[in-house]
């Protein structure tokens, strides 16, 4: 019978990285918001109604960006857990490739 080792309780110094990757997903959200205001002004033409809802659906994909970093920079060790910390971090650079995504795809 194989014995189970019991995982090692995490520690203050497991959230770092992730903190670190949250800082730097929070520059790079600025770069998004930058560069979406860039691809919305691009347009030569002018919104139509489905390029400006687009538009309006890119710019709102970045908040929930910016509170998933946030959540994962700012919260203290002990409210989340490393899997959930991860998973809002995932959930922040993910929103952030998409929003750009969006407008481009309109021009």
């Amino acid at each position: 019978m194989k014995t189970k080792i019991a995982p090692r309780p995490a520690t203050p110094a497991a959230a770092r990285p992730h903190r670190l990757v949250a800082g730097v997903g929070m520059l790079f959200l600025l770069c998004a918001w930058v560069l979406c205001a860039v691809l919305t002004l691009l347009d030569p033409h002018g919104p139509s109604r489905v390029e400006a809802t687009m538009i309006e659906a890119a710019f709102g994909l970045l908040w929930p960006a910016g509170i998933a970093g946030l959540a994962a920079l700012a919260l203290p060790f002990d409210a989340l857990s490393t899997r959930v910390r991860t998973l809002c971090l995932v959930v922040q650079y993910a929103l952030m490739t998409i929003a750009p995504l969006l407008i481009a795809f309109t021009l």
